[in-house]
């Protein structure tokens, strides 16, 4: 995962988005709820060619083809890129987050997002902010909400190591976790009692 900003992307962007997932989290959304906007807007972006999109970001083809099986899109991905590319024809130029709402509720008719949260979402994925990444906003926002652990682990699926380590990262200087969150300044001492944080503190592995 990269800790930087794409290129054409405002800080702005960044923080809007941001504060749009916690309203989403606090409605009832889990990170996996936003899986099929992440990488359907990201087959927007590359005009629905698929090697250009995953070269874009950095996957294997096959997390594509695992993301179509895991929704059940079926047909060739031709067809969804000729729907996608027929939306843009016209007389009057139409924004690219109203073309996608379109595709969006095409694919899945079901979604609930309104204008507002799709619009900053795009803008958020825009900035090359990660799909992993919204498990660690999830785990910042739950602990800042007076989320006890078992809640945690009970909505994310993650063993007691593993939520320490997803924890962990967020405030550890040089990781992915902890670039992306930084607007939102967490701290080591909002995760763990003293102690641990004295001895997280000594190796220098929180900030």
């Amino acid at each position: 995962m990269k800790s930087t900003l794409r290129k054409d992307s405002t800080r702005a962007q960044w923080l809007v988005g941001l504060k749009v997932l916690d309203g989403l989290w606090k409605s009832g959304y889990l990170p996996n709820d936003l899986k099929a906007h992440y990488y359907l807007t990201w087959f927007a972006l590359n005009d629905g060619y698929i090697l250009s999109m995953v070269n874009d970001l950095g996957l294997h083809r096959n997390t594509y083809q695992v993301f179509r099986s895991e929704y059940r899109l079926k047909g060739p991905s031709t067809q969804l890129r000729y729907y996608w590319q027929n939306l843009s024809e016209g007389l009057h130029p139409v924004p690219f987050e109203t073309r996608f709402l379109k595709l969006y509720k095409h694919v899945f008719p079901k979604q609930k997002l309104n204008t507002k949260q799709n619009n900053k979402l795009i803008g958020l994925w825009k900035t090359g902010f990660p799909f992993k990444i919204l498990r660690s906003h999830f785990l910042l926002w739950g602990t800042r909400s007076g989320k006890d652990r078992e809640w945690l682990y009970k909505k994310t699926d993650l063993s007691k190591r593993q939520l320490f380590r997803c924890l962990k990262n967020i405030v550890t200087p040089k990781r992915p976790e902890h670039f992306w969150l930084s607007p939102l300044a967490p701290k080591a001492t909002e995760f763990y009692r003293e102690r641990y944080f004295t001895r997280l503190k000594k190796r220098k592995d929180v900030i």
